[in-house]
């Protein structure tokens, strides 16, 4: 486990029952995936071991063997004033927007 994880793990374990499982077992009958995504904001871009530890960081759980879902973490890290952004590849997503919104100068 990285030290991202470390960080990242006790976190999504209090999240994730209340707003995906509504604090139940399991998530509703339909439920087929939640991404819980978190956005780390520094002034100063992190070195390169932190930024491994940032890309591989991969926290999933899964409901029923998949039967009922799934859930991942989705983590960016970004330094605004070097237009720097860091993802996990299930932050790829989030990383491409804030990519794209900086490079528009908003």
């Amino acid at each position: 486990m990285t030290g991202v994880q470390t960080c990242a793990l006790p976190i999504f374990e209090q999240i994730e029952p209340h707003f995906v499982r509504n604090d139940n077992k399991l998530p509703c009958k339909n439920h087929m995936y939640s991404y819980i995504s978190f956005i780390i904001i520094t002034r100063n871009k992190p070195d390169d071991n932190v930024k491994l530890m940032i890309e591989k960081t991969n926290i999933v759980k899964k409901y029923m063997f998949g039967a009922r879902g799934y859930s991942n973490i989705r983590l960016v890290c970004v330094t605004p004033s070097q237009f720097s952004v860091i993802s996990n590849r299930y932050g790829k997503e989030i990383s491409d927007y804030l990519k794209k919104m900086m490079s528009s100068g908003y």
